[in-house]
């Protein structure tokens, strides 16, 4: 039976992975390479809103088979 751990990077509109409120695709895509270099896979990606609608903060779960 596989065994895995599980990695969350979070990050907000505040933060400079945003820019004039749109994602900076080009930082994401580092973030996303330097994970799968280490073994790890996107399982999920998860937004939290606030009542206007506007993204508070994105969430990307991450696995790998765990390390024993």
């Amino acid at each position: 039976m596989a065994l895995w751990q599980y990695h969350t990077f979070k990050f907000s509109p505040t933060e400079s992975y945003f820019h004039d409120g749109r994602l900076d695709e080009a930082r994401i895509r580092e973030e996303l390479d330097a994970r799968g270099e280490k073994g790890w896979e996107v399982v999920g990606i998860f937004s939290s809103a606030t009542v206007q609608d506007m993204t508070h903060e994105l969430a990307i779960v991450f696995k790998r088979p765990l390390r024993t």
